[in-house]
């Protein structure tokens, strides 16, 4: 059941100890509202309330950031092998200087990079403003199941189209929680260090995308997994864990 301020979704069966997970598209307004605030009820089948997490804080709106349609694609799909993990993105409208400082991509659990130098890391697009060479690394790969990308805060990033290729090795088991996160993040107050945590004090904006299983075939070119790129003009992703009543926000931003 859906209306215009909250939808019940009702469950069809017992829900075993566990994590869960569910996505919901809603349009963004246009400017953060002053009441930005959601709250998750978890009702039994006669609709009395067991569980409850009451005004959780909303995401913020960024007019400023016009991106849209992030994909993935990978070369191979094989338990326990070797893949090329491909993440691209859109800006639509060029974003200021000084507004992102990095660039993070959250792996689903049990994926781990096989980075072992920064020349592992291909930007695809030159155009994206990176770090100059001797002045500091533009890639940290300190964490196996994320990666960091630094940018260079005193330019803009113009109309384009980036991306990062990179190589991952696939788990023997692919967890129930499949989703590859795309972050783009500020600067840190220090002006050092990357954004490491998709939902922390520096993250922006948070694209989700919907990772691949064991054996599923890799992408045609231009046909990257891409979900809810086209819940444009823009869309909230709201990904609810009833297990532990707790929200991560993921808030996309297309162009008007």
């Amino acid at each position: 059941q859906v209306n215009t301020t909250s939808f019940m979704l009702t469950l069809n069966g017992t829900l075993a100890p566990g994590e869960y997970s569910f996505v919901l598209t809603a349009t963004t307004p246009a400017v953060t509202p002053p009441e930005n605030e959601f709250s998750i009820l978890l009702r039994d089948n006669s609709l009395g309330v067991q569980d409850a997490a009451m005004k959780l804080p909303g995401p913020s709106i960024h007019p400023t950031l016009q991106i849209s349609n992030p994909t993935l694609s990978w070369t191979s799909s094989d338990a326990g092998q070797a893949s090329s993990i491909t993440i691209t993105f859109s800006v639509t409208k060029a974003i200021p200087q000084n507004t992102i400082g990095s660039l993070l991509i959250t792996f689903p659990q049990n994926f781990e990079h096989a980075i072992e130098r920064e020349s592992s890391v291909v930007s695809t697009n030159t155009s994206l403003p990176l770090p100059a060479e001797d002045q500091t690394s533009w890639v940290d790969a300190s964490m196996v199941d994320r990666l960091s990308v630094r940018l260079d805060v005193s330019k803009a990033i113009p109309i384009g189209v980036y991306g990062f290729e990179f190589p991952v090795t696939v788990p023997e088991y692919i967890p129930s929680y499949n989703v590859w996160l795309l972050t783009l993040c500020s600067q840190s107050s220090s002006g050092a260090g990357v954004c490491q945590q998709a939902f922390g004090s520096q993250s922006l904006i948070t694209f989700p995308l919907a990772g691949f299983s064991i054996g599923t075939a890799a992408p045609t070119a231009g046909a990257g997994a891409a979900p809810n790129s086209a819940a444009c003009p823009s869309s909230l992703q709201i990904i609810l864990l009833p297990a532990r009543l707790t929200v991560a926000w993921l808030l996309v931003s297309c162009p008007p």
